[in-house]
């Protein structure tokens, strides 16, 4: 029995309390070979799982370690191997820092600098040759139809079901059925999606759904259904960021707009041109070149937790 305490858990997504509400606790479970607990009492774990959604004062713990470890007075507290269990007041470092967010942008810049200074195990969108120390978990893996993953159906309900892979490995295929407009989903408006939505008005009708405002009823594949079109852009660049965005459309046979290719990634190279996602060339082409594949990240569970 492995305990686990989760710390700054993503916001979009209810914390889960068993295996069978995680893709990860559950590749934990298969990895090591031991059933997972989530427990709410940090100093009864044997592992912390640590995402980027930490309270205020974490976060401004964290930023200060980084500015105060510049100075000598105060190097030798902030820095060196193990130390950051102190910076966030955790009883032990069993600690795996997990991040589907783009640690690249601008945004969170502070939390890839801290895990990274302190050689922290890490799943992220990071390749094994930009990272070798940390393990690639995009953020849609979550969300596929792996075999060996089996989780509750509420982790589906955002979308309606999973992401099948098979249809990944296919060239692009259009249901054609919906309206001739462009759906559009977002959580904000921060540039450039103001000047995006600009653009594509020039283009078709454009229909806006955005969360609290003007939410969508029904999953986002029942939507998506109901349009030829969605704009699938990211929310910024970064090395191997590429979220559910452009699987989801391509499941539903809704054309994606907007999606500009990140450097590092999984998808084919050949469905782009000059890093732009090209109409034609996706009816020609797969989104995988390849199955994914969970040996590597399994192995990397049970290796970090096993030292």
């Amino acid at each position: 029995m492995i305990k686990v305490f989760i710390d700054g858990y993503t916001k979009a997504d209810t914390k889960p309390k068993f295996s069978s509400d995680s893709f990860l606790l559950r590749l934990l479970e298969i990895s090591t070979k031991q059933k997972i607990e989530v427990v709410e009492d940090i100093k009864k774990s044997d592992l912390i799982l640590l995402y980027p959604f930490l309270s205020r004062k974490t976060k401004l713990k964290i930023k200060l370690s980084k500015e105060l470890s510049r100075d000598r007075k105060f190097n030798l507290f902030f820095s060196g191997k193990g130390k950051f269990s102190k910076v966030l007041n955790y009883p032990h470092d069993n600690i795996i820092a997990v991040a589907h967010e783009n640690l690249d942008s601008r945004w969170w810049g502070w939390f890839r600098d801290f895990i990274v200074e302190h050689k922290i195990p890490r799943l992220t969108f990071w390749p094994e040759s930009l990272d070798p120390l940390g393990a690639r978990f995009p953020y849609w893996w979550n969300y596929a139809d792996f075999p060996e993953i089996d989780l509750d159906t509420k982790i589906y309900s955002r979308y309606g079901k999973k992401i099948r892979i098979s249809s990944l490995l296919k060239p692009f295929q259009p249901h054609l059925s919906g309206m001739d407009k462009i759906c559009f989903l977002q959580r904000h408006m921060i540039f450039p999606r103001d000047y995006q939505i600009e653009s594509l008005k020039k283009i078709k009708t454009v229909d806006t759904f955005m969360h609290p405002d003007n939410p969508w009823l029904g999953t986002k594949a029942e939507l998506l259904n109901k349009y030829n079109y969605v704009f699938c852009a990211e929310n910024s660049s970064g090395y191997g960021y590429e979220t559910e965005k452009l699987p989801e459309a391509w499941n539903s046979g809704c054309f994606p707009m907007g999606y500009i290719k990140n450097p590092l990634g999984d998808f084919n190279d050949e469905i782009f041109l000059d890093s732009i996602l090209h109409q034609e060339k996706i009816l020609a082409r797969p989104l995988l070149v390849k199955e994914p594949n969970l040996s590597s990240l399994k192995k990397y569970l049970y290796d970090t937790l096993n030292k």
